[in-house]
Order: C-alpha cells, then sequence, then structure tokens
C-alpha cells in the first residue's frame, strides 16, 4: 500500500511539476487542482504582501499598480510573478493601504473567485 501512494505522490508532483505535462493532465483534473492552486495562491499573496512591507520599512515607496509585476520580477525573480492559474498577480492600493490579489481561476481581477491578501497600511 505505501508503495503505490509514493508513486501516487511521485506521479502528482511530476505532473505539477513539469509544464507540458500539467497542461495536457490538466483539464482532466482541474477540480482536484484548484483547492491546491487556491492554496497556493493564498501563500503567495501573504508573501508578496510581507515583501512590499519590507520595501517600506526601508523607506522604499509601494510601486504603482501598473509596475507591480515588473516589481515582483525585479524584487523576487525566482517566486514568480504569475499565480498558479498562469494569470499576474495584481496590487490593489488605495491612498491609506493595499493588498496584493490573484484573479483567480476566472482570470478576471475583481471577481469573487479573487485570491487576496490581507490590507497592508499604505
Amino acid at each position: 500500500m505505501s508503495r503505490l501512494l509514493l508513486i501516487l505522490v511521485a506521479l502528482i508532483v511530476l505532473v505539477l511539476v513539469s509544464r507540458p505535462l500539467r497542461e495536457r493532465v490538466e483539464p482532466h483534473v482541474q477540480f482536484a487542482l484548484d483547492p491546491i492552486y487556491g492554496w497556493s495562491a493564498k501563500n503567495r499573496v501573504t508573501e508578496l504582501k510581507k515583501l512590499l512591507e519590507d520595501q517600506k520599512s526601508m523607506g522604499r515607496t509601494l510601486p504603482p499598480p501598473r509596475d507591480f509585476l515588473q516589481f515582483i520580477q525585479q524584487q523576487d525573480p525566482t517566486g514568480g510573478g504569475v499565480d498558479p492559474w498562469g494569470n499576474p498577480y495584481y496590487l490593489l492600493a488605495t491612498r491609506t493601504t493595499f493588498q496584493v490579489g490573484s484573479p483567480g481561476k476566472d482570470g478576471v481581477a475583481n471577481t469573487t473567485d479573487d485570491v487576496l491578501s490581507e490590507e497592508g497600511a499604505k
């Protein structure tokens, strides 16, 4: 039993890390991947919010929302600027707060399936 479980886990990891394989398999297992993608996106928006808070604590200004993807690519090139569904993360900013978001499964920002960080003080 444990050998079968190990093989299953290895196959799942292989599918997740191999983009061509993931693209072929994804339509058939999307229902199972969406919760994993949601968890991953939630962790990433939290990381990006912390990155912005660190920048702020060093006296740097936050990037304008239109430059957020470029900011991510410069500051955290290994983390990636796109969510698990392949959509770029975005920044919502007001005069006093900001949030980092993922457009979620539908790929459209500001809809009910978006994954958002907690608000940070600007």
